[in-house]
């Protein structure tokens, strides 16, 4: 895996990083690491609390709504690397918050869409496209490694790709990765998807909303439910610290 290509971010820097942060530092060290990410994302907050006070109405106007400071610091800190941290975080720019806005209302109008029960054959969850030999080694593999609550049934996880609509999905996998942030690594489910698709395991969905959507109904916390914005999807060079596992697993599951 090539640094140019993933190189980690300090918004994604985990509980893990691929094979456990605990096999790796010693509990000072990973209290360290807590605290620079705390101050980190105050200082995100500050910068961004000014600028949406700066910018809020002509972003209202010209986008259409003016995206919560909370959100919108959580997209900031997750693009961070993982260098990029104390007096050396870029200051948000106003294309920046342009770019977000736009992304922040094209989610509001999927979730408003969204917001009732689908219509039925509207929507289709990931379509698996090995043997269920296959899925269920899977299933086995994401229990052992502690990516998914042993809760969760085989049933459930392969109804997620079984390419079914949507509505007739009645219990969700639970996922277990959380963030220094303490909540729930809603990029390494994205990045875990996404991996699934480049190795050609599923059939890609169709557009990113409908991702959002999808993501959002099959995943949830250990003890809380989830909702997936634009800015938890993976892009180049914005990955989780998961990365590395997944495309492992990928890779046993291909040979």
């Amino acid at each position: 895996m090539g640094k140019d290509k993933k190189e980690y971010q300090i918004g994604t820097f985990s509980d893990s990083l691929g094979t456990g942060l605990a096999n790796i530092l010693s509990e000072d060290k990973i209290e360290i690491a807590r605290k620079i990410v705390a101050d980190d994302i105050k200082a995100i907050r500050q910068d961004v609390l000014e600028q949406i006070n700066r910018l809020g109405e002509l972003l209202k106007d010209e986008v259409g709504a003016i995206p919560r400071t909370e959100d919108l610091a959580d997209w900031m800190f997750d693009k961070k690397k993982i260098w990029e941290t104390g007096n050396t975080i870029p200051k948000i720019t106003d294309k920046e918050i342009i770019q977000y806005a736009k992304e922040y209302v094209a989610s509001l109008k999927m979730m408003i869409h969204q917001s009732g029960k689908p219509v039925k054959g509207e929507l289709q969850v990931f379509q698996w496209s090995g043997p269920q030999e296959q899925l269920t080694a899977l299933y086995n593999r994401l229990i052992m490694d502690g990516f998914i609550g042993s809760k969760t049934s085989l049933e459930a996880f392969s109804a997620i790709f079984s390419g079914c609509d949507i509505s007739n999905i009645k219990e969700k996998i639970i996922w277990l990765k959380r963030g220094l942030n303490k909540r729930l690594n809603k990029k390494s489910i994205s990045d875990f998807i996404d991996v699934l698709k480049e190795n050609n395991l599923i059939v890609p969905i169709s557009t990113p909303s409908h991702l959002l959507s999808i993501l959002s109904i099959s995943f949830r916390g250990i003890d809380s439910e989830t909702k997936f914005t634009h800015s938890n999807l993976v892009k180049e060079e914005s990955y989780s610290g998961y990365r590395m596992d997944f495309e492992k697993i990928a890779t046993t599951l291909i040979m």
